[in-house]
């Protein structure tokens, strides 16, 4: 058996109010390996969600947002 290794971006609705429940946050849409299928993601559907931001699981930051590219 294989294990997926865990992601390191996620794509997150961008709310005032994060709610952190079960050890996720529950308004995470997509989760990545790689900076650039995020920002893959972000780029193709930035039209259907007012603000998504890229999350850097590793440096607990965030990277990018449908905002600011």
């Amino acid at each position: 058996t294989s294990e997926q290794p865990d992601p390191r971006y996620e794509v997150r609705a961008e709310f005032s109010d994060y709610t952190y429940w079960n050890g996720t946050w529950k308004d995470t849409i997509f989760t990545s390996l790689s900076l650039k299928e995020s920002e893959k993601y972000v780029n193709k559907h930035k039209a259907t969600y007012t603000d998504l931001i890229i999350y850097d699981l590793k440096t607990d930051e965030q990277v990018a947002s449908s905002t600011n590219g």
